[in-house]
């Protein structure tokens, strides 16, 4: 085979660390922006007793409490700082490289994704409407930081947890088209999770 650098996206729970992990067994130098996003941050987290992605999504807080803006703007310069590094790394790479971008990484400044795109093979993990329940369950479960851009807006007399669940549905739904548009190819979650698919069938399924 060739050397392959991939870039996977997609909101979290969809698969991608899981992927990262999996072509990391399989040989490829793996580079995780929550990782670098974390050590980054970890002077403000390490002042809270915060450590982990867990962490980081309790350090950021919900859209509604009133310390999120500013621990969203810090949160995304390090995504930013983290996005340039993978860039780096794939410059200077001579081998097989697949690189795990987080679910708010589509922010980052167009530049970016061309230079990611022009790099990498860009591929977004599907969430489709009837899983979009679940992942809002599972954030619920073990949150990740989450950025919402212009997609948290309370409707009146509606409380912030009701305006979470609404608004965190749309914007997986918006989300979702934002990574297709930058795809290279689009993998199905379902497809994903089909008994024996592994990296070989990933990478087939890539070359089509």
């Amino acid at each position: 085979m060739k050397n392959m650098s991939l870039t996977l996206m997609g909101m979290s729970n969809v698969g991608k660390s899981f992927w990262r992990k999996r072509f990391e067994n399989a040989g490829f130098t793996s580079f995780s922006c929550d990782d670098r996003i974390e050590l980054g941050l970890s002077p403000h987290l390490q002042a809270n007793g915060y450590k982990g992605i867990q962490d980081v999504a309790r350090w950021m807080g919900q859209p509604y409490e009133t310390r999120y803006k500013e621990c969203a703007a810090l949160y995304l310069a390090e995504e930013t700082s983290a996005m340039n590094e993978a860039i780096l790394m794939l410059q200077d790479s001579r081998g097989n490289v697949v690189i795990d971008t987080t679910g708010s990484s589509i922010y980052a400044e167009e530049v970016i994704f061309k230079k990611l795109k022009s790099m990498s093979t860009m591929v977004a993990l599907d969430a489709p409407e009837s899983l979009r329940e679940k992942l809002y369950r599972d954030y619920l479960l073990e949150p990740k930081p989450v950025i919402w851009g212009d997609r948290y807006i309370p409707h009146p007399h509606e409380s912030p947890q009701e305006a979470l669940a609404r608004c965190y549905l749309e914007l997986l739904r918006s989300r979702n088209a934002m990574y297709k548009r930058y795809a290279d190819v689009v993998l199905e979650y379902g497809e994903l999770r089909t008994p024996g698919f592994g990296v070989d069938q990933f990478l087939a399924k890539i070359e089509e």
